[in-house]
């Protein structure tokens, strides 16, 4: 006989109790009509099947009838639980803030370092749970990466940082190049204009920012977890006007 997974069947398919065709992957019976109102709940099934030296995979949908005061034995995919709890992840827009900060009248200065981070709970984990049958699933992603893609001039650069970057502070900087601490950079999260924005539209350079995360997964009441791949975050998007500082020396 086929060994056949089920799932609640989603109620564009078929409502439970609800009349229409019954088909039981596998069976060689073809499919039954179910009378409206007939107690039990409709399925979504996957069977895998061998017979005659072949095997394969149906899927199709079933209606299991419930006797009355009992309950439908139902067996429940975590893993897809886990991927309908990822679907419900809402990842949000990185809160990049910038040193100098990107604000009307403020300005980025060619040849001195721009810094970036991350504001307050930008490196969090969200995560979004799914349950079903006595399975509860939850799905949990992880940031790895902050991704910052700038144009300098007729050029797009990129900068991928391992972690959420490193706030601007004077002291931070004198500690960094005491020598001179407008040149210090960002000891984890950065990059420095070599041209300036006076050509630009509306004299700003676009800077877009996304962060990159690991979505793993854990379930109770069944076997299950790991890891489900990579998301990438909704970009924030950023313009910054960038300036170029002359000096003229002379001796008198």
């Amino acid at each position: 006989p086929p060994k056949c997974t089920l799932t609640p069947a989603p109620t564009a398919v078929a409502p439970p109790g609800s009349g229409g065709l019954s088909y039981n992957p596998g069976s060689g019976s073809g499919p039954t009509v179910i009378s409206p109102g007939t107690p039990g709940t409709w399925y979504l099934t996957s069977c895998f099947w061998t017979s005659g030296g072949g095997s394969g995979t149906d899927l199709g949908t079933v209606f299991v009838k419930t006797p009355t005061g009992a309950v439908a034995p139902v067996v429940i995919d975590p893993l897809v639980l886990a991927e309908q709890a990822e679907r419900e992840i809402r990842l949000p827009e990185p809160p990049i803030e910038l040193s100098p900060p990107a604000s009307p009248g403020q300005w980025q200065y060619v040849h001195v370092p721009t810094w970036a981070w991350l504001g307050q709970g930008g490196w969090a984990s969200p995560s979004a749970s799914a349950a079903a049958g006595g399975v509860a699933v939850t799905a949990t992603a992880t940031p790895v990466s902050l991704e910052l893609r700038y144009l300098d001039g007729a050029t797009t650069h990129t900068v991928v940082c391992s972690g959420p970057g490193t706030p601007y502070s004077p002291t931070l900087a004198s500690a960094e190049d005491p020598a001179a601490p407008i040149r210090a950079a960002s000891p984890s999260c950065g990059w420095t204009y070599q041209n300036s924005s006076a050509s630009a539209p509306g004299e700003q350079e676009p800077v877009r920012a996304t962060l990159t995360y690991r979505v793993t997964w854990t379930a109770t009441g069944a076997a299950g977890g790991g890891n489900l791949g990579l998301l990438v975050s909704p970009a924030t998007a950023l313009g910054v006007r960038v300036a170029e500082v002359q000096a003229v020396v002379s001796s008198s």
